[in-house]
């Protein structure tokens, strides 16, 4: 069943079969199924609880499902022998549109463990949280502290026991099959065919990490990439990157589109990698400055390119910022760069950043949130920064945290007197004050801007736990009436 409503927890998981599902119900939740609120879809009173779900690489969670259907047949199989059961058999199933997944024989129980984590069937878009077999306990770990319950160590259960590594299963036609059959979770979830290799990795040989910063214009973006580039371990090239997602926007629309898909003369993983070099060259060119463990670029992107540069990097992580989008829309219409632009067209820049944070929500395990108003706090400042270190694996650096306190960019014009050279000498409070005063520009906009931001960026404000303080002039309007 792919539904579970683990009422204790106030939560639902979305079963995803041959993704450690058993371990996380059997250890985690030290329950078993049986007994369980199941259904095989999600029933409307389960719809607005928090959900979460696991998922795994496609090419080896297809091998486990092929290979327990053969060492372990549900129902049965009088009509065949399933020691004949072959991989390409399996994707026939998949895509084979007469055989149902919700019936109760072996070829729908097979079809349901086989097919897409991305079928409408789950619908993994409307998860909360998206854990991974690959990291299985770090991320198991991640979901307790979000649900608030008490971490239980994970066993491994229903393991098929095969030493082969996935790949030794496949030929380049299966391949190339599987990589057009699963395509959407290879772009959503940014997994790739990867052959293991028997030769220990060199420190020559170990891949950089990826980080991308993740913000639009007027959101502190400029100062976070100057700040952070200043860590000694971080390869960044000065700029803004937005050719990054310029880039990423044509390459995934040339290998998604079904008419260019069909012309791509080479396959997947190829073509990842040429776009990979491409953008290595064109951003991080320096071959000393390569040798850092970090290579950092500037981006503004959509979720979907977000998708595809995880396919195109693995393994890269992503900092989305986010502003008050009063603060961001008022500064979009003051500074001159963007001035020239409508009103709306700045609340749609500004979702932008809240669409990336909700990425960020079901993606946890390569994404971190850092907030503008945290830049001038600085204990959170200072723990956000320890804990990012950490997760990038690289040394404590005081650099990043000077320069974030102590720098204004681009400043526009605003009710504090505070300005770019006086700041970095001005007080912790002045500097609240001084962006705090921003979020009273509303009151300045049109009753038709006011109506356009609220129906644009009303709900993801909301969701951000931002204020809504337009919402006084009804009340002071009722109180001097």
């Amino acid at each position: 069943m792919p539904f579970i409503n683990l009422e204790q927890s106030n939560c639902v998981m979305t079963r995803i079969a041959k993704s450690a599902s058993t371990s996380i119900l059997r250890c985690g939740f030290e329950t078993k199924v049986n007994g369980l609120d199941v259904a095989m879809k999600m029933p409307p009173a389960w719809a607005n609880k928090f959900r979460f779900a696991f998922v795994r690489n496609p090419f080896d969670r297809l091998v486990s499902a092929w290979q327990m259907f053969q060492k372990h047949p549900p129902g049965n199989t009088n009509d065949f022998s399933v020691a004949t059961l072959t991989l390409d058999r399996v994707l026939d199933v998949v895509e084979d549109d007469s055989v149902g997944i919700y019936d109760d024989d072996f070829w729908s129980k097979l079809k349901l463990h086989a097919i897409p984590m991305m079928h409408p069937h789950y619908r993994m878009q409307e998860t909360d949280f998206v854990g991974r077999f690959e990291t299985l306990e770090a991320d198991w770990r991640t979901l307790c502290k979000t649900l608030k319950i008490k971490h239980q160590p994970l066993e491994h259960f229903r393991q098929s026991g095969r030493s082969e590594h996935y790949s030794a299963f496949y030929n380049q036609f299966t391949q190339k099959r599987a990589s057009r059959i699963f395509a959407k979770d290879l772009v959503k979830f940014g997994y790739r065919f990867e052959r293991k290799s028997n030769q220990p990795k060199t420190p020559q040989q170990q891949r950089p990490t990826f980080l991308f910063l993740c913000g639009v214009g007027r959101s502190g973006t400029t100062v976070l990439r100057r700040s952070l580039g200043t860590h000694k371990q971080i390869y960044y090239n000065g700029h803004e990157n937005n050719v990054v997602q310029d880039i990423a926007e044509v390459a995934l629309r040339n290998c998604t589109m079904k008419s260019r898909k069909h012309a791509m003369v080479v396959d997947q993983p190829e073509y990842d990698s040429k776009f990979r070099e491409l953008l290595c060259a064109l951003i991080w060119p320096d071959a000393e400055l390569s040798k850092r463990p970090i290579r950092m670029a500037a981006i503004n992107p959509t979720p979907a390119q977000l998708d595809y540069l995880r396919q195109v990097f693995p393994k890269s992580k992503f900092v989305g910022l986010v502003r008050n989008g009063i603060e961001v829309v008022s500064s979009r219409t003051e500074f001159p760069a963007f001035a020239s632009s409508k009103f709306e067209t700045h609340c749609d820049v500004w979702n932008r950043s809240a669409s990336v944070a909700a990425w960020g929500k079901q993606n946890q395990e390569s994404f971190r949130l850092l907030r503008h108003e945290w830049l001038y706090a600085p204990e959170k400042l200072k723990s956000w920064l320890s804990e990012l270190y950490q997760w990038l694996q690289i040394g404590f650096s005081d650099l990043p945290e000077r320069k974030l306190l102590s720098t204004l960019e681009h400043p526009t014009s605003a009710n504090s007197p505070i300005k770019t050279q006086a700041f970095s000498q001005s007080k912790i409070a002045d500097r609240r004050n001084y962006f705090l005063s921003k979020r009273n520009r509303w009151r300045t906009w049109t009753p038709e801007q006011l109506k356009t931001f609220e129906d644009r960026c009303g709900q993801s404000m909301r969701k951000l736990n931002y204020n809504v303080p337009y919402e006084q002039l009804e009340e002071e309007s009722l109180a001097t009436g």
